[in-house]
């Protein structure tokens, strides 16, 4: 009668001391799950062994003995103790290997059932099809009420039934800024159909950026009326950036000339939002931004 696997395995361990047991302890990793209370073994692990029987091996001393009717000589190689301890080793492998297989199928279904979700809720927004910027499903975009560079007043419910764009800059900026203003004038230029899009400017810098600031930052770059440079005061401000996931922060920079003479800088982020004509956000673009990326996702948002 064939030798079952299992206690193929053992007496081999047993009979030349072959097993390695910290390949054993790698693979296993909780060996503490094997109980030893005055030499008796849990009997939870019994059931891994070639038909035991609790007489046999419900002693340490009992599994001992059994071990020995394999090989009359089992402990000649390694101390009982590091022979016992590989056979457990060996034992929890072949556990630990059952249960990791079930784990993997249920990881699995897991990743399946995330899978399915992204894809039914992805197709519950109207705008991931084919765009270039972030689709965004419900954002809420802010409240607000604010004075343009002429003084106007312009609130979030001024561009209801026009599709327009919100970015956050400010009038001394000399880094950031400038890409974005000439990214988002390039795409605008690049048909009638968007030439006239209303673009509304919110200020970060709501003490530097005065009417007279703003004015000649739209003069420097040649913006037309349908652009709006808007300010008001920090709190409104505040919350609007914050609507908007933007926090932008003072940072003070020394001028090499002259410890007096002091620049500062406004550390920010300026994304770009296309708002639908219901003004929702639909849309963010974020650097660097591409013109034609910026045109396509405007069209489609147009014609939606």
């Amino acid at each position: 009668m064939p030798i079952p696997r299992k206690q193929r395995i053992i007496s081999q361990i047993l009979q030349n001391g072959s097993c390695n047991e910290q390949s054993y302890l790698s693979s296993s990793g909780a060996l503490s799950l094997f109980r030893h209370d005055s030499g008796i073994f849990h009997n939870s692990w019994l059931h891994f062994l070639p038909n035991p029987s609790p007489h046999q091996f419900g002693h340490y001393w009992s599994y001992r003995h059994w071990a020995s009717t394999i090989n009359p000589h089992p402990f000649r190689s390694l101390s009982s103790r590091k022979k016992d301890f590989s056979i457990k080793a060996l034992l929890l492998r072949d556990q630990y290997s059952h249960r990791n297989n079930k784990s993997l199928h249920f990881r699995t279904l897991l990743l399946l059932v995330a899978f399915s979700l992204t894809y039914l809720l992805g197709c519950n927004s109207p705008y991931n099809s084919n765009l270039y910027g972030t689709a965004l499903k419900n954002h809420e975009g802010s409240r607000f009420s604010l004075l343009d560079e002429n003084d106007f007043e312009v609130t979030d419910q001024t561009y209801i039934g026009q599709v327009h764009l919100v970015t956050f800059l400010f009038a001394n900026c000399t880094s950031l800024c400038p890409l974005v203003t000439s990214s988002i004038k390039q795409s605008l230029e690049r048909s009638e159909d968007t030439r006239n899009t209303p673009v509304l400017i919110i200020s970060v810098d709501p003490n530097g950026d005065t009417i007279e600031s703003r004015i000649a930052f739209k003069n420097r770059w040649g913006l037309s009326s349908n652009w709006r440079y808007l300010n008001g005061n920090e709190k409104e401000l505040e919350t609007i950036w914050r609507n908007f996931y933007l926090n932008p922060q003072e940072s003070a920079i020394e001028s090499l000339n002259s410890q007096v003479d002091r620049k500062y800088d406004i550390v920010h982020s300026s994304p770009v939002y296309i708002v639908n004509d219901k003004g929702r956000p639909a849309v963010v673009h974020t650097n660097p931004i591409d013109p034609g990326h910026l045109y396509e996702d405007i069209i489609r948002i147009s014609k939606h």
